[in-house]
């Protein structure tokens, strides 16, 4: 009995935390986000990190997070939570919006 209280604690922990992470990760994407809506503007953006690096590494972690949510979609122990795949599909959405802002916005004089 004690180790099923002691396990049902931190199940609670865990995904108290992990709502937590997912919000402050969250929120840190839509600064810039709002920023370059608000100028029509993204001069001084780092093209590269968020085109290749930004979009690439949320991509794969997207479809690692939800390939193996699903794979351990019936065992009591899987290792991916919602609030994981909630975290890793809303970064690549916002990445997206970003390289999309990339592209119709003013780049002064920066390629993409």
């Amino acid at each position: 009995m004690a180790d099923e209280v002691k396990h049902e604690w931190l199940t609670v922990f865990c995904a108290v935390m992990g709502w937590i992470y997912f919000f402050a990760w969250s929120i840190s994407f839509y600064p810039q986000t709002i920023i370059n809506f608000q100028r029509k503007c993204v001069i001084g953006m780092s093209f590269d990190y968020m085109g290749i690096y930004n979009f690439t590494g949320f991509l794969c972690y997207s479809i690692y997070c939800v390939a193996t949510f699903i794979h351990y979609q019936h065992d009591t122990n899987n290792p991916v939570a919602i609030n994981d795949i909630a975290f890793a599909v809303h970064a690549l959405l916002l990445t997206i919006i970003c390289c999309v802002q990339i592209f119709i916005y003013d780049r002064g004089e920066q390629k993409p």
